[in-house]
């Protein structure tokens, strides 16, 4: 083979030149250190539209994670390339005049045995803070722009529908029923990382691959009984590229789009064909075709798990979620006094309590007791809508440690709690709600509780003050009967009433949570220096 002469260092590739304006729109700005390249978009804010109006998009590849998976750590050569990237992107901003951006790494650097070091080196450099986010918050960022973008086209709101990024470090895998999310996953299985770190001879690659994605796909159906997916969205980069140059595809509304049967028959002519022979064939690049690959190699092993009749391939990337995540986080919370997807969150964590056969309808219970608690509360809590939703996440998975045992169940429960993944939740969010759930029951936190050590005082306080609350809503459901509709709550100078409405008019049969109650009020007192006292409305 004819030796190559090498290609110059790459620079930023952009729709136009920037030029400098006298008074600047309203800009928003996001950059994403990704493990194959370094992107940065420039958007617009079009008045009394929902929609953005693109207005730079710059992109740079830089394989972060050639050095990650195969070493563990990021290069001296590669963080130059990066640091100078940055500062060319931070010259852009400037020629906008837009103030910061939003600049995310994922799992390359986050993988990284040396990732603090490099961090720091590249802000040295670019003076660009690098913000290292959880495989979640990327599942999260993506999932809100096809959303937004998406709507109800192919499937996404109706029966059950697949979103799968293939990216190049990892997999995010999202399936949702009737619009509602109900498994979100990330795997450490992306297009790079697969090639970079399949430790098999050429030849037997493919065999190699098909066969491990093949166990994984299988996997995630058999333990999470998930139910028959019917519709397929895919994020790729290279893939459709392969696909439209190879085979027969539409376009529909702005998406490109193939048949099942013609992906197949793709499938089966391309996948022992190299990465050398598909760029050639398709006027691909070697990194291109070589992913391309290996996600074609990916879809199929999902593609036989589902039974869409068609994939789209819709045109969206995390920076184009970020962007709409600058944008719409604070008019939602605004809107609604409720934080972004809480909706998606509760139907994700139900979903995770229903995969330890939690009892729901005491679960469900619970919730909106605690939340009426909150609710009732609110001046003598002092919290915020964000400890609200850490309160119903909390007693929504209060009780699945006893999938586990009843013995020190609570303490089960943290652990499933801290070990999973909720879109829309960070790790040390679900830390925090494990917590909650925590001491739900049992020894309540004090001053030396080894679980609360690493908090911060205030995040304690929060934790001890939500703990208190669970710990009355679960004691109102004490039974498991649902026997209390709803809490009235009135506060004097030195108690707090509970006038529980009930459905049933036999006074014993509200003996049980009345005692509960009583002998689970002494967190709340200790916290808040109020006593309880529960009174029985008849329904």
């Amino acid at each position: 083979m004819q030796e190559r002469e090498p290609k110059p260092e790459p620079r930023p590739t952009r729709g136009r030149r920037p030029r400098p304006v006298a008074a600047p729109p309203r800009l928003l700005a996001a950059i994403d250190v990704g493990s194959d390249a370094i992107r940065m978009a420039i958007s617009e804010l079009v008045s009394g539209s929902p929609d953005l109006r693109h207005v730079e998009h710059l992109s740079v590849p830089i394989s972060i994670g050639a050095d990650t998976f195969q070493t563990g750590r990021i290069s001296s050569a590669t963080t130059r390339k990066v640091g100078q990237t940055l500062k060319d992107f931070r010259a852009v901003l400037d020629t906008y005049q837009v103030p910061a951006a939003r600049a995310v790494t994922t799992t390359a650097v986050r993988d990284a045995a040396n990732r603090d070091v490099f961090i720091d080196r590249v802000e040295r450099i670019s003076g660009i803070r690098l913000e290292v986010i959880e495989a979640i918050e990327e599942t999260r960022l993506l999932y809100q722009y096809i959303d937004h973008s998406i709507g109800a086209r192919f499937g996404f709101r109706r029966g059950v529908c697949m979103v799968l990024s293939l990216g190049a470090g990892s997999t995010e895998i999202i399936i949702q029923r009737d619009g509602l999310i109900v498994f979100a996953e990330t795997r450490q299985m992306g297009t790079l990382r697969l090639v970079q770190t399949t430790r098999v001879p050429q030849p037997s690659l493919t065999s190699a691959l098909e066969a491990f994605l093949g166990k994984v796909s299988r996997s995630i159906t058999r333990i999470h009984d998930l139910p028959p997916v019917g519709h397929l969205i895919v994020l790729s980069d290279p893939l459709p590229k392969l696909l439209a140059r190879a085979g027969r595809t539409e376009t529909d509304l702005g998406a490109m789009v193939i048949a099942r049967g013609e992906f197949l028959r793709l499938f089966h002519a391309l996948e022992h064909e190299s990465p050398d022979d598909l760029a050639e064939r398709y006027g691909l690049s070697h990194a291109e075709a070589e992913r391309g690959r290996v996600a074609l190699l990916e879809l199929n092993a999902f593609l036989d798990i589902t039974r869409a009749r068609r994939v789209a391939f819709p045109e969206a990337s995390m920076l184009d979620g970020m962007i709409l995540d600058a944008r719409s986080a604070t008019e939602a919370a605004a809107r609604t006094g409720e934080p972004p997807l809480w909706r998606q969150i509760d139907s994700a964590a139900c979903a995770l309590g229903q995969k330890y056969r939690f009892d729901e309808h005491h679960s469900r219970q619970v919730q909106a007791l605690a939340l009426q608690l909150f609710d009732g509360l609110t001046e003598v809590c002092g919290l915020d809508p964000a400890s609200r939703l850490y309160l119903s996440v909390a007693a929504l998975l209060h009780d699945i440690g006893t999938f586990v045992s009843d013995k020190a169940h609570h303490r089960h429960a943290a652990y499933l709690i801290s070990a999973s993944e909720i879109i829309g939740l960070s790790q040390a969010e679900l830390d925090e709600i494990a917590l909650i759930a925590r001491f739900h029951r049992k020894a309540f936190p004090g001053p030396g509780s080894p679980e609360l050590a690493a908090l911060p005082p205030a995040r304690r306080v929060e934790v001890t003050k939500l703990a208190a609350l669970l710990r009355l809503a679960d004691a109102l459901d004490r039974d498991h009967m649902q026997r209390v509709e709803r809490v009235r709550i009135e506060a004097q100078e030195d108690v707090v009433v509970l006038y529980a409405r009930s459905r049933h008019a036999a006074r014993e049969s509200f003996t049980v949570n009345e005692y509960a109650v009583r002998s689970k009020s002494d967190l709340f007192a200790e916290t808040f220096g109020l006593r309880i006292e529960v009174r029985e409305e008849l329904g």
